[in-house]
């Protein structure tokens, strides 16, 4: 053990560094304009700043109150409040001090689990750090308040404080929700001292936020939304969630992988078993050979992990995943960054027995050095397809459909959106991307359509972040399309379309 914590006071420095150039990499190339959900929390600004969720929202071709639909607390539109008539790029700077939190509040979690310094750099180079840590989605600010909280915690120092801290999580995402039953569990079990008022620290920011939306909407916002995320619920959807949870696993996080080695009979068995399942479900449901092999290497590090957590009784370890699976699995959605606060514990797990390789970890950072640009084009060719629509129209009235930065760029142009199922008027001009989620309108004549395509263009390799090709969406379990293509897979290998519009003129008889 002397050796080990020689050697991470000896490399310290050095893994400083290498994280400083890594974020500062991953913030330059990351730069881009308003990109996926990020425009919801931007509208989420447009309110009042005591009702952010007051406004109305266009939700799959609909509007509705922002209450009713974005499943997400205020505190991420709070954050972004000072800076929301502010340039993209300041707006990624002022969320860059979370995603610094958050790697700290990491390196003093694997110290008090005495595991290699290294192993920061295994979290730093995966593609969630990479895809998450310059977002306006709430992300790292959640991460952040869990991971920091967390290390004061187990380091009995400041435990009021540091609860208070873990307890702002709920803030951000409702999955913070599930800190305060795992906080008291370590509380019951741990018995510290000042454990209750700490207790009730961590109970506090989520009492505020109860009374808040008391006050403002006259119903607690998480309440209502349990109902919304029960919609389409069914057997298959939990699967298809569960699949993609361990495809997640597998693909979203450099997780170490030197656990092959001298592996037991018993758990050879168990590799097999889960190569035997992916293979099985590539065939009946016909996804992506990529959707196979991280379903397969997802499942056998799950299973590597409880292991290690049940062989050394560390209950609130286990306990810890398994909150998540549950309440992950009733989401009605599911998205590789909604997973975070779950893999750490499973990411602490793992790294106790795993020597570090520098193979890995710079395979792993290419990796998510193609998929960070990869997305920054995606979402920097709906902007550019948003602008030359706009310039190909020349009416004053103009109608669109599809969401993401497509939606928040032709808004601030001056379009309107469409509403699902409905007319619009004669000699308008109406637009839609292929990427963005679809909607359909009554309208049966147009004039004069144009398809503008944002053709792929490779820097190196073919590694996507959203690919019809590779069947691979980081960012959600489904792709745009008629039918909707259902995906697995966080990251796959593909050259299709970034993304492509079509503008029309209406007509009607």
């Amino acid at each position: 053990m002397n050796e080990v914590n020689e050697r991470n006071s000896e490399d310290s420095p050095m893994i400083k560094w290498v994280l400083i150039v890594w974020v500062v990499l991953l913030f330059v190339l990351g730069l881009k304009p308003v990109h996926l959900d990020e425009a919801n929390f931007l509208m989420l600004t447009q309110g009042h700043w005591w009702t952010p969720h007051s406004i109305m929202v266009n939700w799959e071709g609909v509007q509705e109150p922002a209450f009713d639909v974005l499943s997400n607390p205020p505190g991420m539109a709070w954050w972004l409040w000072p800076m929301k008539d502010q340039s993209v790029w300041l707006m990624r700077l002022w969320t860059l001090p979370w995603s610094l939190l958050f790697l700290w509040g990491m390196s003093r979690l694997i110290q008090i689990f005495r595991l290699s310094s290294e192993s920061i750099i295994i979290m730093a180079v995966s593609p969630f750090f990479a895809l998450s840590h310059n977002s306006l989605m709430p992300e790292m600010p959640l991460l952040a308040c869990i991971v920091c909280g967390w290390q004061g915690i187990l380091s009995r120092k400041n435990l009021v404080a540091w609860s208070l801290i873990l307890g702002f999580s709920s803030w951000f995402r409702y999955s913070g929700l599930s800190m305060i039953p795992l906080f008291i569990f370590w509380v019951l079990w741990h018995r510290p001292k000042y454990g209750i008022m700490s207790i009730l620290a961590c109970m506090l920011p989520t009492v505020l936020l109860i009374i808040h939306d008391v006050m403002a909407y006259g119903d607690w916002h998480f309440l209502h939304m349990i109902s919304f995320q029960q919609e389409q619920q069914s057997w298959q959807s939990v699967v298809h969630k569960a699949a993609a949870f361990l495809a997640m696993l597998g693909g979203g996080f450099a997780l170490p992988t030197r656990l092959f080695k001298n592996i037991p009979a018993t758990r050879k068995i168990a590799l097999v078993s889960f190569g035997v399942m992916g293979i099985f479900y590539w065939i009946l449901q016909g996804f992506s050979i990529w959707s196979g092999f991280w379903i397969w290497f997802g499942g056998f590090l799950l299973f590597q992990a409880l292991r290690i957590g049940y062989q050394r009784q560390n209950w609130w370890i286990l306990l810890w995943i398994l909150g998540g699976v549950v309440f992950l699995l009733n989401l009605r959605f599911a998205a590789t960054r909604y997973w975070g606060p779950f893999v750490i514990p499973i990411f602490l797990l793992l790294c106790k027995d795993t020597g570090m390789s520098r193979g890995w970890m710079i395979g792993w950072a290419i990796i998510s050095i193609h998929l960070v640009w990869d997305d920054a084009k995606l979402a920097q060719s709906q902007k550019v397809l948003a602008l030359q629509v706009n310039d190909l129209c020349d009416v004053d009235l103009k109608y669109f459909s599809g969401h993401w930065g497509w939606q928040y760029s032709l808004e601030a142009n001056g379009w309107q959106v469409v509403d699902e199922d409905s007319k619009i008027p004669n000699n308008v001009c109406y637009s839609y991307t292929y990427r963005s989620w679809p909607q359909s309108i009554e309208n049966t004549c147009w004039k004069n359509p144009i398809d503008l395509i944002e053709e792929y263009k490779s820097i190196s390799l073919p590694i996507r972040v959203h690919t019809t090709d590779g069947k691979s969406n980081y960012h959600s379990f489904m792709i745009s399309n008629v039918p909707v293509i259902s995906t697995y897979a966080p990251w796959g290998i593909g050259s299709d379309y970034w993304d492509r519009a079509s503008l029309r003129t209406t007509c009607r008889f």
